[in-house]
């Protein structure tokens, strides 16, 4: 059970290698997405710590017709875990906090506090439901709420577990870190991230966000599936340290740079975050490719999609952050990168899947720990595990698709409602829920 779940983390994988690369060909990857439509943002590969690539394509406001360029600022999401497990490293180097301190020095109200510690909380283990998964949730997001409100919010949550019992991605975790920062520090958490982490590595464009000013070079977030339409704006004290943090491409994939290289935590205090044996580390993700292992973040807030991944044994960093996507960020970064190693890529073309109304759906079975969403989206087929981003499949023959970079494969039985799953030699029956 819990191989399969890290084994569904190589849909986040990516491989990187420093060498000399088709800058044409990359360039002419993003330019087909932006006149396809189909991603604004902008990207930046990092060599050593020095900059050897960007770009950057679409519009940071629609309406003016104002282009995204290397130094727009992106909401970049739950990337904000990381620097905010930072700061709770750094004062647990300084003796401020322990791992093993529990919630109830600071907030006994919450649900089991006297059994959640720090670390429960950093590796999503301490069983405090998700808030941002209630379904009035959206009802509000536009809306300040105090921190009092919030814990109000997170004390009256019903779907709460036993701590470490399961390890379960819960943005309620980091909203609470944040709070702990406050209290440990005495000032407002974009305070101290500035005292932290910004000033010491001379990150002048990366913050706390408040509200989106276009005109200070900030992009706005957009959907649509014909037009891009202008998402709502989610108020920044609601994610606080689980998603309230704004950066571009470069000093976003500076600051991986400096985790790794001990310029703000202590490499033993590295080594916790990454070497963490749960699902996702101490606010950072280990990822696996081929031979090489890179560690990361990914992110999403209103229509802001993020990643950001370091790869030390190559010390080399990645960060594609989009404010508009029609398409999946992960086969947009996945295909930069083959571009950049000089592996075999093909353009892609836009090309209807046949009968794809007969695969989509949402598929589930015995002994398999997620559920699978099959959709269509833009003439092309996508997957979506449990809590994961979405992945492009690619038929190979009829009913029958793959996802290389993941070495998966799906078989679909049309008439049966079910596929067969396999990943690395692991192979699941699962049948489509009914509606």
């Amino acid at each position: 059970m819990k191989k399969l779940t890290s084994l569904f983390l190589l849909l986040f994988s990516f491989s990187i290698y420093a060498q000399s690369f088709n800058e044409a060909k990359l360039d002419s990857l993003f330019t087909h997405l932006d006149n396809q439509q189909q991603l604004m943002g902008s990207l930046a590969i990092f060599q050593n710590g020095d900059r050897v690539y960007t770009n950057s394509f679409g519009y940071k406001d629609v309406e003016l017709r104002s282009k995204n360029n290397r130094h727009t600022l992106y909401r970049i999401g739950s990337i904000s875990k990381t620097f905010t497990a930072t700061i709770i490293m750094q004062l647990v180097e300084e003796n401020k906090l322990q791992l093993d301190t529990k919630l109830d020095k600071y907030f006994p109200e919450i649900p089991n506090a006297s059994k959640i510690t720090i670390e429960n909380l950093l590796a999503h283990q301490s069983g405090l439901y998700n808030f941002t998964d209630d379904e009035n949730y959206l009802e509000w997001l536009e809306e300040p709420k105090s921190k009092s409100e919030l814990l109000k919010i997170f004390k009256e949550n019903k779907g709460n577990s036993e701590p470490k019992k399961n390890t379960n991605y819960s943005n309620t975790n980091y909203v609470l870190l944040s709070f702990i920062i406050e209290e440990v520090e005495g000032k407002d958490f974009g305070v101290v991230l500035e005292k932290r982490i910004l000033k010491p590595l001379n990150l002048k464009r990366t913050r706390f966000g408040e509200k989106i000013k276009p005109k200070n070079n900030e992009a706005l977030s957009y959907f649509g599936e014909k037009n891009w339409e202008l998402t709502p704006q989610t108020n920044m004290n609601i994610p606080m340290g689980a998603g309230g943090i704004v950066s571009d491409i470069s000093e976003l994939t500076e600051f991986f740079d400096a985790l790794f290289n001990e310029k703000i935590i202590k490499k033993s205090s590295l080594n916790k975050m990454i070497e963490y044996p749960g699902d996702f580390g101490l606010g950072i993700f280990k990822i696996p490719y081929r031979d090489k292992t890179a560690y990361g973040h990914t992110g999403g807030i209103d229509g802001f999609q993020s990643i950001s991944l370091y790869f030390p044994n190559e010390k080399t960093g990645i960060s594609l952050l989009s404010n508009g996507s029609r398409t999946s960020l992960n086969d947009a970064l996945l295909g930069a990168l083959d571009i950049y190693f000089g592996y075999d890529y093909e353009i892609p073309t836009l090309k209807p899947i046949k009968n794809a109304e007969l695969y989509t759906g949402v598929y589930s079975g015995e002994n398999f720990p997620l559920e699978l969403e099959i959709f269509e989206h833009n003439s092309s087929l996508y997957g979506k595990a449990t809590g994961q981003s979405s992945f492009e499949l690619k038929e190979t023959s009829e009913n029958n698709f793959e996802f290389k970079p993941a070495n998966l494969q799906i078989e679909f039985f049309p008439e049966e409602n079910s596929l067969k799953f396999t990943q690395n030699g692991f192979s699941f029956d699962l049948d489509k829920k009914k509606e």
